[in-house]
């Protein structure tokens, strides 16, 4: 299998964005972390593992991307609209 990290820049989050793609077919399988999760969770969760065969056998490729939550929901700070306005 054929495991490929790529980096790219969002021009919308203006970041870097991290992604890793595993073998290259036609049938797309994306993988989104859960909440607060990263890229790599696919490997660190065994998913991976339960996929390998489809994706060894060229059936499928997969492509995990990563979130931002520790930078959105996950970072403990209220909704811009929950925040009050003093004067």
């Amino acid at each position: 299998m054929n495991i490929g990290y790529h980096k790219w820049h969002s021009p919308h989050l203006d970041r870097d964005m991290e992604l890793k793609v595993y073998e290259m077919r036609e049938n797309l399988l994306s993988f989104f972390p859960t909440q607060a999760g990263r890229f790599f969770q696919a490997e660190d969760e065994g998913i991976m593992e339960s996929v390998f065969g489809f994706i060894n056998d060229g059936r499928i490729h997969m492509i995990a991307v990563d979130s931002i939550d520790h930078e959105s929901c996950r970072t403990g700070k209220p909704h811009p609209h929950q925040k009050r306005i003093t004067s």
